[in-house]
């Protein structure tokens, strides 16, 4: 209720950043100093520009969340950057959000979606199981994750 969304804009930057360090800062997740934002200081050409989707979540004009999808290789795409504000948490806006993200890889033609994640980020990690997300063998972690997933998107139903 009260919900909308669209595509981000290189303007939502500040608030999309603000939102990723308060998660980090709640999850207890030191970034290196070197850490980089910079696949979402310019999310248009990140991310649009390169056939992906960077969509923003609204309560009002307030982006409340955000979730990213990235073209990788053979047909499949990678859910990067999902995330909450901690107040919209626990309100189904985590289903939403990633029901969204799966629809739109579906539609786009991907018969594969897979992410890396951390294991603290438990209650993510729990939703994308919930959803039929088993783990990844192949996954070749970045720095600061554990854990890899994927998903066939010809199989599962869970989010139609």
């Amino acid at each position: 209720k009260g919900i909308t969304y669209r595509r981000a804009l290189n303007s939502d930057f500040e608030a999309i950043q603000n939102i990723l360090k308060a998660t980090f800062k709640e999850y207890e997740i030191n970034l290196p100093d070197n850490y980089s934002f910079s696949d979402v200081e310019n999310l248009e050409e990140e991310y649009l520009n390169a056939t992906g989707e960077f969509i923003v979540l609204l309560r009002e004009k307030n982006i409340i969340g955000f979730f990213a999808l990235l073209p990788t290789n053979n047909n499949q795409i990678e859910l990067k950057r999902l995330y909450l504000t901690a107040s919209e948490r626990g309100k189904g806006l985590g289903k939403f959000i990633l029901n969204l993200a799966l629809r739109i890889a579906k539609k786009s033609g991907y018969y594969r979606i897979h992410l890396e994640t951390t294991s603290k980020f438990f209650e993510a990690v729990s939703l994308y199981r919930n959803y039929g997300f088993t783990k990844n063998v192949r996954a070749k972690l970045a720095h600061g994750h554990d854990i890899g997933l994927v998903m066939d998107l010809r199989l599962n139903t869970n989010f139609m």
